[in-house]
């Protein structure tokens, strides 16, 4: 049976180990933020490229939006990780 002494330091162990977990999820989360960011930046400059240039040929418009489609899944993607980050460090 442990004792007092050792169980103190197992509960002082866990939270340290919580807290570095805790602040690697804060990191995670930053970095998604900005992928998420720059995601948003690349549809909309893209979106833009499509209203400006209006000589752009069929293939060409079919590029962008097959680019613009991509990166909206990799957009969801994104936010579905950001979800689940949060919730595993809320609990």
């Amino acid at each position: 049976m442990a004792s007092n002494t050792e169980r103190s330091w197992g509960r002082k162990r866990g939270r340290a180990k919580r807290r570095r977990n805790s602040e690697h999820d804060q990191e995670q989360l930053k970095i998604l933020r900005l992928d998420l960011h720059t995601i948003t930046e690349q549809i909309r400059l893209l979106d833009q490229e499509l209203e400006v240039d209006q000589c752009l040929s069929p293939a060409g418009i079919a590029t962008i939006m097959a680019l613009i489609d991509t990166l909206k899944h990799e957009l969801e993607g994104t936010r579905l990780r950001i979800r689940e980050l949060k919730g595993s460090t809320a609990a």
